[in-house]
């Protein structure tokens, strides 16, 4: 007799919201992750809830994109700096600490 656990599993929205993907793809793909990092094994029942207005989710190499648009700015148009959610992080705080650190 096997044991039953609830899972609670957030993914990104770029993974789960991708027009390219099938459903069922999306979750082979995450039922494979789920098995590497905790061993999750057998069938499962998958209720899937679509968070339409979640947060944005960086791709992969976002910050090493950031850095060259810096690097280029610092080249091309010293004293232009760029900061923001689009940047290098979400929330008011994280937009703030930027803005902080392009003024010193």
């Amino acid at each position: 007799m096997g044991s039953k656990a609830v899972l609670n599993e957030s993914s990104t929205r770029y993974i789960m919201n991708s027009a390219t993907t099938s459903t069922c793809k999306r979750l082979r793909s995450l039922r494979q992750e789920l098995a590497l990092t905790i061993g999750l094994q057998g069938e499962s029942a998958v209720r899937v809830t679509p968070w339409r207005q979640s947060l944005p989710q960086y791709l992969p190499g976002h910050l090493q994109r950031c850095d060259q648009i810096d690097a280029c700015l610092q080249h091309d148009a010293p004293g232009v700096t760029v900061a923001g959610a689009s940047m290098r992080g979400l929330g008011l705080s994280a937009c703030v600490r930027q803005a902080r650190g392009h003024v010193r």
